[in-house]
């Protein structure tokens, strides 16, 4: 509905219908789409609004005396983390893994620190079970820190990089890579021939929704297999 201007009522107009309503001027009364509602619900309305309001500020400055305090005296500048509400969060992906029996591989270009990484995954190492890292750099990185089973989750073709992840599967560690083309399945074997170790492969499927033959797209826009014929495919590829 639209709002007609110049006028001492409330005229309202739907394009939709043609039709027009009138409300009497707004005093006493708030107005959407042409139904009224008694002013004192809007007071109340606008009063719980401001309490929220008022109390969201009371938080916040409580939350920043803490963190001020908590800081003082130390050298700047510096990161603070509240893990506790890190662990709330984390808590709200757990929550429904463990109640269908799921697993979840940490990503690892989000939380940036390793220390971090391995607090969250202490939170319940049932269910956080490996990582998945940006680059090789990060894998290998990872795996000096002391992490182990790690999945590269963007796919290369750079064979000095996949070689020295070869290197670090032929000692034991447990490395994954993604893929989704043949060039990524060739430069993967080459490397692994050169560094000794094998390396899994993980298929990456494009889960985009894509209607209207395509005008319409959905989602990102990640691997191009994008169904399961080209998915098994890339598998025989690999085999």
């Amino acid at each position: 509905p639209i709002r007609e201007r110049g006028s001492s009522q409330a005229s309202m107009v739907n394009p939709a219908r043609g039709e027009r309503t009138c409300a009497r001027p707004l005093q006493g009364a708030c107005h959407r789409e042409g139904v009224e509602f008694p002013a004192a619900r809007g007071r109340e309305l606008a009063s719980e609004r401001s309490q929220r309001a008022r109390y969201a500020r009371l938080v916040m400055a409580d939350a920043y005396d803490r963190l001020r305090d908590a800081v003082r005296g130390e050298t700047l500048p510096l990161a603070l983390l509240d893990f506790d509400a890190v662990s709330r969060n984390a808590e709200t992906l757990l929550a429904p893994a463990r109640a269908r029996r799921k697993t979840i591989r940490l990503a690892t270009k989000s939380l940036r620190s390793p220390e971090l990484i391995r607090r969250v995954m202490a939170l319940d190492p049932g269910v956080f079970r490996g990582l998945m890292a940006y680059a090789p750099a990060e894998v290998s990185a990872l795996l000096d820190d002391g992490f182990d089973d790690v999945l590269l989750a963007y796919p290369t073709c750079q064979v000095p990089l996949l070689r020295e992840l070869s290197r670090r599967a032929a000692a034991g560690r447990n490395v994954m890579v993604m893929v989704d083309d043949l060039q990524h399945i060739l430069a993967l074997d080459e490397a692994c021939r050169a560094g000794g170790g094998v390396i899994g492969v993980v298929v990456d499927v494009d889960m985009s929704l894509r209607l209207l033959r395509g005008r319409v797209h959905l989602g990102v826009r990640r691997s191009p297999v994008r169904d399961a014929d080209r998915a098994l495919a890339l598998a025989e590829d690999v085999l």
